[in-house]
């Protein structure tokens, strides 16, 4: 319960807040229907929270470097293909691959979802004047719910080296 609780956005927190508030409000004013309110208010992101839990999202990765190996001053081209295994539709996906610094900045990308069985394709460019033996990966991705309030954040252990 408590990783559930911790996955609530500041929108999810301010909602159970903002419930506890009207609920407290209802109770020492004797209205029913603010403690209602309070009620569905606190309700709403912690169901969310539940129901984005319980979604099991099986999510695989491959990344594809082409070159593997360049010269200094030469970019390549990162692909990843990002599947959704399981038979269920994925809410919003915000996918971002970790990079060294010296290659750039981390690419992010939003996915308004995968359909179950289907799969998305990304691409980026990366690129470096120093030489080195640098480890692209791995990717994070970040699932959120309709309302924004509750986000669950995963991470693959598959990363690739960028000579």
């Amino acid at each position: 319960m408590r990783r559930l609780l911790g996955a609530l956005t500041i929108r999810g927190k301010s909602f159970v807040a903002a419930g506890l508030a009207a609920a407290f409000c209802g109770l020492v004013i004797p209205e029913p229907d603010l403690v209602r309110i309070g009620c569905l208010l606190m309700a709403l992101p912690l169901l969310s929270a539940f129901g984005a839990g319980r979604a099991r999202y099986r999510l695989s990765c491959v990344r594809r470097l082409a070159p593997p190996r360049l010269a200094a001053g030469q970019t390549a081209e990162v692909t990843i293909e990002l599947a959704n295994v399981s038979r269920l539709r994925t809410g919003l996906l915000l996918c971002e691959d970790t990079v060294p610094l010296t290659l750039g900045s981390r690419p992010r990308f939003v996915l308004q979802g995968i359909a179950g069985g289907g799969s998305r394709e990304f691409k980026y460019q990366l690129g470096s004047d120093t030489r080195g033996k640098y480890t692209i990966g791995p990717l994070q991705v970040r699932v959120a719910d309709s309302f924004g309030l509750v986000s669950i954040s995963r991470a693959f252990s598959s990363s690739s080296t960028l000579t």
